[in-house]
């Protein structure tokens, strides 16, 4: 089921956007692992994620749901893990977000080696962000998710494709 959420407020945009930047440096070899290399896209990447942590979040919190906020931590790579990105209810929420594509259609990616990819916890929920003019997100649970391989070739990643989630 689709779930409306507000647009982002210039606020979130921008606090977002700092995070990203300052962030990026910790994940640029990360991400040469990955062959990704183009910065402004690893900064837009991350700013994205974080818009969609907090639009996420505010729905929660506005629906009456004890939630955990956003972290804006920067970790250090080694620091870095696959925890949930909010905690409503006892509930581990991980949020992935994604531009809507005619192109590729929406979908979100995770690394193989994830532990929700490998192993999800029965705890372990998604909330699929779909950022743009009218954003939505699909709470789905991560231990019945279908992964798909990327149609877009290169990618070693495992991927949700919104078309199987229908």
């Amino acid at each position: 089921m689709k779930r409306k959420l507000k647009q982002p407020t210039t606020y979130e945009e921008q606090i977002s956007l700092l995070f990203a930047h300052n962030c990026a440096n910790t994940n640029l070899s990360e991400y040469a692992k990955r062959n990704q290399e183009n910065v402004k896209k690893i900064v837009q990447d991350i700013c994205n994620g974080k818009i969609a942590e907090l639009l996420v979040h505010r729905y929660l919190i506005e629906k009456g749901k004890p939630c955990t906020p956003p972290d804006f931590v920067i970790y250090p790579a080694h620091a870095k893990s696959f925890d949930a990105d909010l905690v409503c209810d006892g509930i581990n929420i991980h949020v992935k977000s994604c531009i809507p594509s005619d192109k590729w259609g929406n979908s979100w990616c995770f690394q193989p080696n994830d532990s929700l990819v490998k192993s999800p916890d029965t705890n372990d929920w998604l909330a699929l962000v779909v950022l743009g003019a009218d954003p939505y997100f699909r709470l789905v649970s991560a231990k019945g998710v279908k992964y798909g391989v990327p149609r877009k070739r290169g990618l070693n990643k495992a991927v949700i494709y919104e078309d199987n989630l229908l």
